[in-house]
């Protein structure tokens, strides 16, 4: 939008300056115009292409089976958590909970410092009880859990 209104403010002040300035640079400056018109409008119709696929998603990525699950519904995991543990191969309940804390902090560190503050101690523990479909006992833990930070 803000592009749109720069041309049109540059194509006012082209008029304006019409009567002042040589024809070659007001020919210069339309022509400029019309450039980054042709290209707005190719990057507009690129971007509204029903075909074209974006190239990093935050959402998990299929396994040769096309399963995977939502590890945000662990808490502590976020989509950009959940991206950077399905990059690692982390992609099912199952992969969450057989993955070590260890391991957890080791593909966080490399992740880098937006993880640093992540807590994955209880993710295998969680993980394990929404594999088993223990979504009661889930909520249940993930209460505890909180209650637990909120008196230290």
């Amino acid at each position: 939008m803000s592009i749109m209104f720069s041309l049109i403010i540059g194509v006012v002040i082209g008029w304006i300056l019409n009567g002042y300035l040589p024809s070659e640079i007001v020919d210069g400056v339309n022509k400029t115009i019309a450039n980054l018109s042709k290209k707005l409008t190719s990057t507009i119709a690129a971007a509204t292409d029903t075909k074209a696929q974006p190239s990093v998603s935050l959402h998990a990525v299929d396994t040769p089976s096309g399963s995977y699950d939502d590890l945000k519904k662990i808490e502590g995991i976020g989509a950009k958590t959940m991206a950077l543990l399905n990059q690692n191969g982390i992609l099912t309940y199952a992969d969450l909970a057989s993955t070590s804390v260890e391991q957890f902090k080791s593909i966080l560190e490399k992740g880098g410092s937006r993880y640093r503050r992540a807590d994955a101690s209880s993710w295998p523990e969680q993980a394990t009880m929404a594999q088993q479909g223990d979504w009661t006992g889930l909520k249940e833990l993930q209460r505890n859990r909180k209650g637990d930070r909120g008196t230290k």
